[in-house]
C-alpha cells in the first residue's frame, strides 16, 4: 500500500513578470484548485497553507498559515 502524502504542492513559472494583483490572485486560485483536487483524490486534507512568490530578481517571499481544522476545499484554503 502507498503511504499517505504528507504534503501537496503546485508551482508555476510565468514567461514574463506578473505584477497585476488580479492576475496573481487568479493564478493563485488556479494553483489552489489543482492542489485541492490532489487532496480529494488522495482522500487527504490540509491544515497548513504556504504561499511562496519569487520575483524576477529571485527575491523570495513566503507566507504560511495553520488553519484551525483540516480542510479539503479551495474556499477553505
Amino acid at each position: 500500500p502507498r503511504a499517505r502524502a504528507k504534503s501537496s504542492s503546485r508551482e508555476d513559472t510565468f514567461p514574463r513578470d506578473v505584477a497585476d494583483e488580479a492576475q496573481l490572485a487568479a493564478e493563485l486560485a488556479r494553483l489552489v484548485e489543482r492542489v485541492v483536487a490532489d487532496l480529494r483524490g488522495d482522500r487527504n486534507t490540509a491544515r497548513r497553507v504556504t504561499v511562496k512568490v519569487k520575483a524576477a530578481d529571485f527575491t523570495v517571499r513566503t507566507a504560511s498559515r495553520t488553519l484551525a481544522e483540516p480542510v479539503q476545499t479551495a474556499a477553505a484554503v
